[in-house]
């Protein structure tokens, strides 16, 4: 998942601009889409230039904002693309719920874990 930072910009036809302006200059889908948009980008990095997919998805908490989904694999489709984030969602879950609950962190006192 990408911020929807004005700081970071994305090449798209031929002009860098943010992730809410490219948003705002297209064409949405309608209906009961499992996505709102998908760009093609350009992500220059130390003057290398790497072609990625956008991927706009509605928030499921706030029906009126979105999420910005990326990826450098632009021949995943958009449904492939969102199933890949919903996996690696539920896996950052499970990590934060061993850290927090079952307190498996780094820095977890090894005495305690021992009682």
């Amino acid at each position: 998942m990408v911020k929807k930072t004005p700081k970071m910009f994305f090449r798209y036809n031929s002009e860098d601009m943010p992730l809410t302006t490219i948003y705002k200059k297209n064409r949405k889908r309608r209906g009961r889409s499992r996505y709102l948009l998908s760009v093609m980008v350009d992500v220059v990095k130390e003057g290398k230039t790497i072609p990625a997919k956008v991927v706009y998805i509605r928030n499921k908490n706030k029906r009126k904002e979105y999420l910005c989904l990326i990826s450098t694999d632009v021949s995943l489709s958009e449904e492939e693309i969102i199933r890949i984030y919903g996996k690696r969602w539920d896996i950052e879950v499970f990590f934060k719920v061993c850290k927090s609950y079952l307190n498996l962190s780094k820095n977890a006192d090894p005495y305690l874990m021992m009682q």
